[in-house]
């Protein structure tokens, strides 16, 4: 019984073996298709199937080397493309693989190992590049962010300050609850730098500050808003007090701000006394607009409303006297500013006709266009009417059907826009610069004009110039523009010393004292002769 059973346990190994052996051949018949197909992966794992199921066979090992070593070729070749293209991750991964599947004792296994630290160093060469170009983007982008932010801030800042700007405009002109609506659009806009925004919160209570200001005058006048001198049973006001200035600084610049009552109707009496004259300077820079006097009013001191902005006047029915500035030795320009000077918004003045004489400076660099002056006007002082827009001065018929003007000094009408001027008869001075700077073209003198007068107590002086002999040369009374003029007869040369230094004036005195004589159809004509002397061209002929 125990002899069969070994037999049989042999004849079963012996079964065993032969099936083994047919596993591997097949498995090794694979290996070699896989070869040829160089799939050395596949070629391999049948080599080692090959192997594993038939451990004794001879011809598995050999053929698996084989296969390994083609494999490990295959791995390195793939791993130095990607090394080429620098797919360095990816020749890494090659290598390694290569590395794993070489057989042992495999000579090149060294290169490959050289060739894969190689690949390494590479790729963190790459990876250390692509960082810093990684940061290096960043950066440009926060780059990028930071200056969309900066010009974000400046276009808001800029923004801002456009709406400052504006408000400082609406500050000026006094429109102030527009300025603090605008100045705090600029705040919640944001962007201002410190300093500039605490400046606009500044101005906002300033604003506020001149808002509550004005409310305060928003009522009539009184008699304490003046300030008075008695002189026995009537009243001079020295100073008006319903207006105050503040001085703010807007911007780069200062501002001097008005606020008070600026329509000024001036009372009758104060404290139930008459009200008869207003003091120098009593107004002055007081920042009122129109002005209406009672008429008990019978004089108005130099500068007394000088500095304002005024547009309208009514002055006193029973004016006699607009004072002005004191002339140091009666030849410079008074220092003192006139009645009314600088109110360049006021456009048009009646003089009443008890006026007999209009002081220095008293309407100068206003923006007068018409003058209607009063019956009685008998002396225009100093520059009385300097730097206006005057394009004709009418001189009026006064009591017994005569002209009352006298004497116009110096500087009078200077600077304006006179094109015709007639001087009427009666009138006996006209001093140096009474109405050059005018575009003139036409100029009447009438007989009054022709002789001397006794000027200070100095006999023999001349009507149209002034006292010549105060100065190295003359001095013209009228414009060079000139090119028509009404000569009155026997005019002597003081009168016309005036035009000696006027280019286009000179021919004109040389052809009035020269004699004429006949001509065809003419009659002769003595010298000095009375008649309208034109300009033709660059001569002067007397009109017949």
């Amino acid at each position: 019984m125990t002899k069969r059973i070994i037999i049989c346990i042999l004849l079963v190994c012996l079964a065993f073996g032969t099936v083994l052996a047919q596993n591997a051949r097949d498995h090794i018949r694979s290996g070699q298709q896989y070869m040829t197909s160089h799939n050395y992966a596949e070629a391999i794992n049948s080599f080692e199937a090959a192997i594993r199921v038939d451990p004794r066979n001879r011809q598995a090992p050999d053929m698996l080397r084989e296969a390994k070593i083609k494999r490990t070729e295959q791995l390195f070749s793939q791993g130095q493309s990607m090394h080429l293209e620098g797919k360095f991750t990816e020749a890494i991964e090659n290598y390694s693989a290569a590395m794993r599947t070489a057989p042992p004792g495999y000579s090149h296994l060294r290169m490959i190992q050289s060739r894969r630290e190689e690949a390494q160093r590479e790729l963190e060469a790459q990876r250390e590049q692509e960082l810093l170009m990684a940061h290096a983007r960043t950066e440009a982008a926060l780059a990028q962010e930071r200056a969309a932010q900066e010009l974000a801030a400046r276009e808001l800042t800029e923004q801002s300050r456009q709406n400052v700007h504006i408000a400082h405009e609406q500050f000026i002109t006094g429109q102030y609850n527009e300025a603090i609506s605008t100045y705090e659009h600029a705040i919640n806009l944001g962007g201002l730098p410190a300093a500039e925004a605490n400046d606009v919160r500044r101005l906002i209570t300033e604003a506020n500050d001149i808002k509550e200001k004005i409310e305060s005058y928003n009522r009539p006048l009184k008699d304490d808003d003046f300030d008075i001198a008695q002189l026995g049973t009537s009243v001079t006001i020295t100073k008006y007090k319903a207006s105050e200035t503040k001085t703010i600084r807007i911007g780069n610049t200062n501002h001097t701000i008005h606020y008070g009552i600026f329509n000024v109707v001036i009372p009758p009496t104060l404290y139930n006394i008459r009200v008869t004259r207003i003091g120098p300077n009593a107004f002055r820079n007081a920042g009122i607009t129109s002005l209406t006097m009672p008429n008990t009013i019978t004089e108005i001191g130099m500068g007394a409303f000088s500095g304002n902005k005024l547009q309208s006047v009514t002055l006193s029915t029973e004016l006699l006297k607009i004072e002005g500035g004191m002339s140091p030795g009666g030849i410079l320009e008074p220092t003192e500013p006139g009645a009314f000077e600088g109110n360049e918004g006021l456009t048009a003045i009646r003089i009443p006709d008890r006026v007999t004489e209009i002081g220095a400076r008293a309407f100068k660099d206003c923006g007068l266009t018409t003058v209607q002056l009063g019956t009685a006007v008998a002396i225009i002082k100093e520059s009385a009417f300097r730097n206006n827009k005057l394009a004709v001065i009418n001189f009026p018929v006064g009591a017994r059907n005569l002209y009352a003007i006298r004497t116009v000094h110096r500087n009078a009408f200077r600077g304006n826009q006179i094109t015709n001027l007639v001087l009427p008869q009666g009138i006996e001075v006209v001093y140096d610069n009474a109405f050059t700077d005018n575009p003139m073209e036409s100029l009447l003198l009438p007989a009054s004009l022709a002789g001397v007068i006794t000027i200070d107590n100095q006999p023999n002086q001349p009507r149209i110039g002034g006292n010549h002999t105060q100065f190295t040369q003359p001095l013209p009374s009228f414009p060079n523009t000139i090119t028509r003029v009404t000569l009155p007869a026997n005019m002597v040369d003081a009168n016309l010393r005036s035009f000696e230094n006027e280019p286009n004036l000179s021919g004109l005195r040389n052809l009035y004292i020269t004699a004429q004589p006949a001509q065809a159809g003419q009659r002769a004509q003595p010298a000095r002769a009375a008649g309208l002397y034109v300009k033709n061209g660059p001569v002067w002929i007397r009109q017949q």
